[in-house]
């Protein structure tokens, strides 16, 4: 073989693309070290319009609080609570004074809670009241027809 019909594919300044059959100036393909030209064998405007019509539209990721409330869905609402209290929109109960008692510390030191204090429908599911655990436990019986 001939010096002459040796081909310097690095040193070409045009390339045609194989998607659209347009002859382009090089800079117009992409790099790609594995292929022998050091370049991608379409030109990125191909390359995008492919990938736009590849993208599949996702719905958007919906956090679990923002979803739509259930009447009634006491886990739900408890999860709506707890993330509010770590993303600190709301106070931790414990840091609270309890809204029955009107007491922060008992020698025992009782653990305070978040109370439904309207139920667990959708509307109602972020009304919460802090109450100790001794008061917490006393609005549940009385809700049950228990207390004495």
């Amino acid at each position: 073989m001939s010096g002459s019909s040796d081909i310097e594919w690095t040193d070409a300044t045009w390339r045609e693309c194989s998607s659209c059959r347009r002859t382009l100036a090089v800079t117009e393909f992409g790099r790609d070290a594995s292929r022998s030209g050091g370049r991608t064998y379409i030109c990125r405007e191909c390359k995008n319009r492919k990938a736009r019509e590849l993208y599949v539209r996702k719905e958007p990721h919906r956090h679990g609080w923002l979803k739509p409330t259930r009447d009634g869905d006491r886990l739900q609402a408890r999860r709506r609570v707890n993330y509010l209290v770590e993303q600190g929109r709301i106070p931790h109960p414990a840091d609270l004074p309890c809204m029955d008692c009107c007491d922060e510390v008992f020698t025992d030191n009782p653990r305070h809670e978040y109370d439904h204090a309207k139920g667990y429908d959708g509307e109602n599911q972020l009304y919460v009241e802090a109450v100790c655990r001794r008061c917490h436990r006393n609005r549940e019986e009385a809700r049950r027809g228990l207390s004495a």
